[in-house]
């Protein structure tokens, strides 16, 4: 068996950059999210470099490695689909006691505050989300995150002024 030697990193994205990004829009229509993936591909691949042994041509060991990435993409996103979701729901059922007219208020915020997180930047909404709706500790977030005690308080800060923005625009 021939032994494939790997072209310089430095070349990827030029032999692979165009192939590798329509297989990753196929998975994934958002071309923002499938360059991005791209770009975490050539980065493990460069990781993995070492490991390469060279039973399958190059563009092949990195088009399995780019699937690997849609594959956690898409896991990561169900998850926090289902946590969100729980959350919301969590909240509705904790608040049985209201009136119906008070569910349907609580009901329709929690509702608007979901659809404005989703415009924040995915840290800033990650952090709010963890902080205000899940109510971790602080130093809990810091480190599940890997971000400082100061930045999170920027973000806590700027995520607040932000959502406040959405919610006076919208009325």
């Amino acid at each position: 068996m021939t032994t494939i030697i790997p072209a310089d990193p430095k070349q990827w994205a030029g032999k692979y950059g165009g192939y590798l990004q329509k297989v990753a829009l196929s998975k994934i229509s958002d071309h923002n999210i499938a360059r991005d993936l791209v770009q975490d591909t050539f980065l493990a691949g460069l990781e993995q470099l070492p490991n390469f042994k060279g039973n399958s041509s190059e563009r092949t060991w990195l088009t399995g490695i780019l699937l690997h990435k849609v594959c956690d993409f898409y896991r990561k996103r169900s998850l926090e689909k289902a946590k969100e979701s729980h959350i919301v729901n969590a909240q509705i059922n904790q608040q049985a006691r209201f009136s119906n007219e008070e569910l349907f208020i609580q009901k329709e915020f929690l509702t608007m505050l979901t659809l404005k997180l989703r415009k924040l930047p995915h840290l800033w909404s990650t952090v709010f989300k963890m902080k205000y709706l899940e109510e971790a500790p602080t130093d809990q977030i810091c480190l599940k995150l890997g971000i400082t005690s100061s930045n999170f308080w920027t973000i806590t800060h700027r995520s607040k002024l932000q959502l406040r923005n959405y919610f006076q625009k919208t009325g």
